[in-house]
């Protein structure tokens, strides 16, 4: 078991976390308020109701409930040189919907409403160290990146990277140094590292997550042919030739081209006059079955490691486990990625990339990488079960996969599909609002080869 396991386990039992389904009546501070679920503050987030049209015929008419939060909140990793080499500062959040109650988060993972201490509780730590006057961090990385465009609309979070002096220790109670190695050998366990850790991660500078004496990412595959060599020579595709021979040029055209042609109309509706659904006092859930679809319910939390001991909130609980699937394939040496262009009602851009297929209502779902996905010279290579973020959503898992497939799939054309390099990836990943929350991370997925 990974050293970063054990020390959650740990964190588990000190957490005491107790969640249980209550009735929207009995949920004090949130309240309906024209046709919205919200809170007395104002703050935090809403539950809206919401009608979708658009050219894709996936969101036409589509009506659900959806998150309204429109904050902006911070996703920090702080970072330090110690004396093996690159540390990093977990966090061992707990969350009311996460999967086992507490996950690895990063150093920072907090709301604009609970750093402004809305809650009325315990102030955040470190928040100091990812401010631009901050003379005790560097800053390596930042940039936005959004949230589930299915669930969320237009949230959008700073995923940053920080740099300290070797001297700083960490906060007393759920926060504790592990080495960069000792990270990325997390990264291959279930529902031990949550999204949030995964989206900074991939957005950060990974040479901070190499063992000492490295400085090339996956340079220790060299020479040893298969899927690890195939992963380097992607990730360092165009550094001798051109930059089309990474996709990254052809694949934003094909991005913006796309955001020309897909428009989503996003209408307000009254929880209660929303099409195929019903609101009661045990929330908002559909009139018949329906295959992904998240429902609302309200639970109250008690816990002893949060700024608060005990609140109440809605939640967005899955009615079934979801599916990401990321297809690749080697072709002439070089690790191709099989990248989507992903209409979704909660960006702001309109579309952004996304995994070669993800399941549920708020998604295309391409037949040609479905049977690819399935097809009998398929070789999974790396697959972890993730819970979405436990803030908002209940129990909300999804099995990510990154699958390989035969280089024929690659001349097969695919409507809004389309493939790169691991470099032209990496690239985007320093773009806000291109590759989605989903994509993030099951990309992350490849860094424990490192």
């Amino acid at each position: 078991m990974p050293e970063i396991a054990t020390w959650i386990k740990e964190r588990i039992k000190a957490s005491a976390l107790q969640v249980s389904a209550i009735p929207l009546s009995e949920c004090q501070g949130w309240s309906l308020r024209d046709g919205k679920l919200v809170h007395q503050t104002g703050g935090f987030f809403s539950i809206r109701g919401c009608r979708f049209q658009s050219s894709a015929s996936h969101l036409n008419d589509l009506w659900l409930p959806m998150i309204d939060q429109p904050e902006v909140g911070l996703l920090g990793f702080v970072v330090r040189k110690g004396k093996n080499g690159w540390e990093w500062l977990l966090q061992a959040k707990t969350e009311p919907g996460s999967v086992g109650g507490t996950q690895v988060g990063p150093s920072v993972q907090a709301t604009r409403s609970n750093w402004l201490r809305r809650h009325g509780g315990k102030a955040t730590p470190m928040l100091n160290l990812f401010e631009a006057s901050s003379s005790a961090s560097k800053l390596v990385s930042d940039g936005e990146q959004s949230e589930q465009g299915d669930r969320f609309l237009a949230k959008y979070n700073r995923n940053a990277v920080v740099l300290v002096d070797d001297s700083l220790e960490a906060p007393e109670g759920a926060w504790q140094w592990f080495a960069a190695h000792q990270l990325l050998k997390a990264l291959g366990e279930d529902t031990l590292i949550n999204t949030d850790s995964r989206s900074v991660l991939w957005c950060s500078d990974w040479t901070l997550l190499l063992e000492p004496g490295q400085s090339v990412p996956f340079l220790r595959w060299q020479g040893r042919d298969g899927f690890g060599e195939a992963l380097l020579n992607s990730s360092r595709a165009g550094e001798a030739d051109n930059e089309d021979a990474t996709g990254y040029r052809r694949a934003i055209n094909a991005l913006e081209l796309k955001r020309q042609q897909c428009q989503v109309h996003v209408e307000d509706v009254p929880l209660d006059s929303i099409r195929g659904w019903i609101l009661d006092d045990n929330g908002v859930h559909p009139e018949q079955a329906k295959a992904g679809a998240s429902i609302v319910k309200t639970v109250a939390v008690h816990t002893t490691d949060r700024e608060v001991a005990s609140w109440c909130q809605p939640m967005l609980e899955s009615t079934e486990e979801q599916k990401v699937i990321l297809l690749c394939a080697i072709q002439e040496g070089v690790l191709q990625l099989a990248f989507s262009l992903s209409c979704e009602p909660g960006f702001r851009e309109g579309v952004q990339f996304a995994p070669s297929l993800v399941s549920g209502p708020g998604h295309a779902h391409p037949g040609e990488w479905m049977e690819a996905a399935g097809c009998s010279s398929a070789v999974v290579r790396a697959a972890t079960r993730q819970s979405d973020e436990g803030g908002r959503f209940l129990h909300s898992v999804a099995l990510y996969q990154l699958i390989e497939v035969p280089p024929s799939w690659i001349e097969t054309p695919v409507a809004d599909g389309l493939w790169v390099t691991v470099a032209a990836a990496r690239r985007m990943a320093t773009m806000p609002g291109v590759l989605n929350n989903e994509l993030r991370s099951v990309l992350s997925m490849l860094l424990t080869w490192l």
